[in-house]
Order: structure tokens, then C-alpha cells, then sequence
């Protein structure tokens, strides 16, 4: 593949906003209109055309401010402008527009300007958002062998239940539970039925509660024990002290899980290795929701 490839937006769906401001947007405009308006109850229906034409133009004007900087970070980096690109990016992601395309150029642009760590944290950004996707994966494969950091070992099933990300299996578990709800209710009221149904069921509560591991595999990788991405070369301790004994050593852009916090320390571990870390020297992959998108 052709690495550090700069992805465009196609359309202005390309650009997501976590918050749902887009959405939100073009309401707020029309309500701000209507309130400037004088009421006229009367002629209610005239005034739809005036309406409609507002709200399509607030909805144009709403989506096309995030992809003018969308673009703008993408002729930065087409010339050069790395550090103007990654700024681009990491304010559309302070915005609230998160998505694996910003997330991934974000982690090109890094790579770039020689920050492995921010580089890394990036692509598993976008990873977490898209595990499926080749070019994530190949950019993180790369960021992280030039660093000299390895991406962490997963068994057989937890590399099964990466194929779908958080937010697909929590769709697939809603859709699941509905239907054997459906599928419960109807084998009730049908009783000559049930022998039918009855499998049905079986098969539908299955594979509910293989989603229900999909979703609490992603919600301990994301909350319970997150992941975090070492931000610079650091020394892990056996201790949460300055003057600790010295235990192994992580590279830039190494990829680790949080297991507790004590103050200003993280208890870390990496390839079954626990030990201790200054907080500053790591990130967690997916923040705090009022956190930023970046160091």
C-alpha cells in the first residue's frame, strides 16, 4: 500500500460530529429566524417556502464548515505544511468531529513532523472507530516498527470480536434483543407454534449474548482497563516513585493498558509486565468525554 496516503472527503457525510452539532445546527438557525419573525397565523402555509429554503441553507452552511477545514488541513499536507495540517485536524476533533478519516490523517501528519507517539495514538484512534480498515491498520503496523514498540498480542477470539468495533456491537446486540423479544412474544401467543419458534429463540438469545461479549470486550479495552499510547521513551518502575527501581523499558508509540492510578502515577502493564509510569507519559486511547482528542 501506499503509505501515509492523505484521505479527501467525498461528501460532506465524510464528516461526522460526535455531539450531533451538525444536526443541531440548521435548527437552532431556523428557530433563531422564526423568533425574529412576526407571527402570522393567517398565512401560516405561505410561509413554508421561506422556511424550508432557511433550513436547507442553514444545513449546507453547518455542513460545510467542518469540510472547508477538512480541506484546508489537506492542502496544508499536500504541500508540506505538516504542523498546519495536524492543527487543522486535531481542531476539527476538538469540535467534536471524531471520525477514523481525521483521526487517521491526524496520526499521517504526526508521522511526519517525527512524533511516534502522537502518531501511534492517532492510528489506534482511528483503529478503535475502524478496526477493519487495512489502512489504519497498516499505518499503525509501520509508526509503531519505526519506533521499535510492537502491537499488543490478542488470542484467536479476542481478534475475532476486533472485527466489529464498539459501536457495531452495541447495534448488533439492540437489533438481537428486539428480535428475540419479537420472537418470545410470538411463540407465547402462538402456542401450536411454539415447537417452531422455539430454536428460533434459542438461536436468537445465542448470538445476543455473543454480542453482549463483543460489547463488554470493547468497553474493557476503552474503560475498565483502557488503553493508552506512551507519548515519549520512558522507563517503567516497580514503584510510584521518582527514585524507583527501574523495570523495563517502552518506546514511543508503545501501546499499553491502564490498570489503576495512584496521583500522578498510572500503573501500567505491557505484555504482562505491570509497573509504573508519570501520568504525563501516557495517554488513554479513548479520553474522557469532555476531554480533547490529543495531547
Amino acid at each position: 500500500m501506499n503509505f501515509l496516503t492523505h484521505t479527501s472527503p467525498t461528501c460532506a457525510s465524510t464528516m461526522r460530529n460526535g455531539r450531533g452539532a451538525v444536526l443541531l445546527r440548521p435548527f437552532v438557525l431556523v428557530a433563531a429566524h422564526i423568533g425574529r419573525s412576526k407571527p402570522a397565523p393567517l398565512h401560516g402555509l405561505r410561509r413554508l417556502p421561506e422556511l424550508f429554503t432557511a433550513l436547507l441553507a442553514a444545513t449546507l452552511l453547518a455542513n460545510a464548515q467542518p469540510n472547508e477545514l477538512f480541506q484546508k488541513a489537506g492542502r496544508a499536507y499536500d504541500t508540506g505544511d505538516f504542523a498546519g495540517a495536524g492543527n487543522a485536524y486535531a481542531e476539527l476533533l476538538k469540535q467534536g468531529y471524531a471520525s477514523p478519516q481525521v483521526y487517521f490523517n491526524l496520526g499521517n501528519a504526526e508521522f511526519r513532523l517525527g512524533h511516534g507517539g502522537a502518531a501511534a495514538l492517532a492510528y489506534r484512534r482511528a483503529w478503535h472507530l475502524a478496526p477493519r480498515d487495512a489502512d489504519i491498520a497498516a499505518n499503525l503496523q509501520f509508526a509503531l516498527e519505526q519506533s521499535g514498540a510492537v502491537l499488543p498480542a490478542a488470542p484467536l477470539w479476542a481478534r475475532w470480536l476486533q472485527s466489529l468495533s464498539a459501536g457495531e456491537w452495541r447495534t448488533v446486540a439492540l437489533v438481537l434483543f428486539w428480535l428475540l423479544a419479537v420472537l418470545a412474544c410470538v411463540a407465547l401467543l402462538l402456542p401450536a407454534r411454539r415447537k417452531v419458534f422455539r430454536p428460533l429463540v434459542f438461536a436468537a438469545f445465542a448470538a445476543f449474548l455473543i454480542a453482549l461479549g463483543g460489547v463488554g470486550y470493547w468497553l474493557d479495552l476503552q474503560v475498565r482497563q483502557p488503553e493508552a499510547v506512551v507519548m515519549q521513551n520512558s522507563k517503567v518502575l516497580f514503584a510510584p516513585l521518582p527514585n524507583a527501581t527501574e523495570y523495563y523499558a517502552l518506546p514511543a508509540g508503545a501501546i499499553v493498558r491502564i490498570e489503576a492510578q495512584d496521583g500522578a502515577w498510572l500503573r501500567i502493564n505491557s505484555a504482562d509486565r505491570p509497573g509504573w509510569l508519570p501520568q504525563t507519559n501516557c495517554i488513554a486511547i479513548c479520553p474522557a468525554p469532555a476531554g480533547g482528542a490529543g495531547p
